[in-house]
């Protein structure tokens, strides 16, 4: 530890990682630790775009979850960006949102180019 910093438990008193509170860079979700610097901007676009296709179709985590085999929980973290999308994720998640993978690159793009636009 270093100094007085403040250590909890990271998700649970059953949870072996211990989180740091005076890092200011570093977030949890369950024992999963993300540097936010670390997360491309490329990839948190697409995890905008994946929670708001979900959410404009009216579909739960599970449901999601369930066409992909996985939990709800994976779902979640590819939203959240504690997880990074593979390729053959991305196609499924397309069709589980209801399109193509084409459309579904062309939501990122436009997410893209909003944000990129915003920061300017």
């Amino acid at each position: 530890m270093r100094g007085d910093t403040a250590r909890r438990f990271c998700c649970s008193l059953s949870c072996s990682r211990m989180r740091d509170d005076a890092n200011p860079g570093v977030s949890v979700l369950g024992c999963v630790m993300v540097r936010q610097s670390k997360i491309r901007f490329e990839d948190r676009c697409l995890s905008r775009v994946l929670q708001r296709l979900r959410v404009e179709k009216g579909l739960t985590l599970a449901a999601v979850a369930t066409h992909l085999e996985t939990s709800y929980q994976q779902i979640q973290k590819y939203e959240t960006n504690a997880n990074r999308v593979m390729f053959t994720t991305f196609l499924g998640l397309a069709k589980a949102l209801g399109c193509t993978p084409q459309e579904l690159l062309q939501e990122v793009e436009a997410e893209m180019a909003s944000a990129s636009g915003q920061a300017n």
